[in-house]
């Protein structure tokens, strides 16, 4: 994380940083599950917690939470 943060600072380099949030993002609903279900209920998505995981249908279809994150079938604004 200093790493990320002093580079950063030193050149503007804000991509490291990016693929970091990318990446919390994904594991968002390991980190905070009520805020995530929270966040899916409000903007009306549905979920079902599946043996690997928080699963989101996506069109009746369950895609665990880190794919529908990564492929943007669900997105953080």
């Amino acid at each position: 994380m200093m790493e990320i943060a002093r580079k950063m600072v030193l050149s503007n380099d804000t991509a490291e940083l990016r693929d970091l949030t990318e990446t919390f993002y994904e594991h968002a609903d390991s980190f905070m599950p009520e805020e995530t279900h929270a966040a899916l209920t409000e903007a009306e998505f549905e979920y079902q917690e599946g043996v690997n995981g928080l699963q989101v249908l996506i069109s009746g279809t369950p895609v665990s939470f880190a794919v529908a994150v990564k492929q943007q079938l669900i997105r953080f604004i």
